[in-house]
């Protein structure tokens, strides 16, 4: 795969954005530990999903994995929060599916090219979610050892079924202007069945927190 640019204007280094307890880590949410699986996060109104997917989007890219955005709906991330949490949004390809099933069939595309570590599927609204589809996008995902992040409407139950491998549930304890805590808690994930608990500490945008 091919190089990410260095030194680009706007771009924050990764490093400047998180505490030196956290600096070189990888723990349990982090691109390298969930590459080769499918994941799913709900999105509910206050809650830091986006932020907490900037994270792998950001990991991906400093190491040189493309990285591929796939929305059903009519709205996207904020591109300047991404921006300030390290991630080089120049350089992350939109898809506007139009549908959920164009959606995952788009994600099946890129994960088939063998060109993108990381894509990140918005369903927005409701529609059908074939499990062929999602079959298929499974066994693609391991054998690119790619991560298949899916951003799913809120509720208790998946709404993708057995083939997820994770489940994480994201809220947020604020601590002062422009700096937040992210909690992640995974409800589900097949490789620590008693589950587990991360914090990180994110900046926002001006103005925005």
């Amino acid at each position: 795969m091919s190089a990410a640019p260095a030194g680009i204007q706007g771009i924050v280094p990764a490093s400047r954005l998180v505490t030196s307890a956290e600096t070189g880590r990888s723990g349990a949410f982090s691109f390298d530990a969930l590459r080769g699986r499918l994941i799913e996060i709900p999105l509910d109104v206050g809650t830091p999903a986006f932020s907490v997917v900037s994270l792998l989007l950001r990991e991906a890219q400093a190491q040189s994995e493309p990285a591929a955005w796939v929305t059903s709906g009519t709205s996207i991330f904020y591109p300047p929060d991404f921006e300030v949490n390290g991630v080089n949004v120049t350089h992350l390809p939109v898809v506007w599916s139009g549908s959920r099933e164009c959606a995952l069939r788009s994600t099946e595309h890129l994960l088939r090219s063998g060109a993108f570590g990381l894509v990140v599927v918005d369903l927005d609204g409701r529609g059908e979610v074939r499990t062929s589809r999602l079959g298929a996008i499974n066994r693609l995902a391991e054998f690119e050892r790619a991560l298949v992040v899916f951003l799913t409407v809120a509720g208790k139950e998946s709404e993708l079924g057995s083939l997820i491998s994770a489940r994480f549930i994201v809220d947020i304890v604020r601590k002062k202007p422009n700096r937040f805590v992210c909690r992640i808690r995974a409800v589900k994930d097949r490789r620590a069945p008693d589950g587990w608990v991360e914090e990180r500490i994110f900046r926002g945008a001006d103005g925005l927190y």
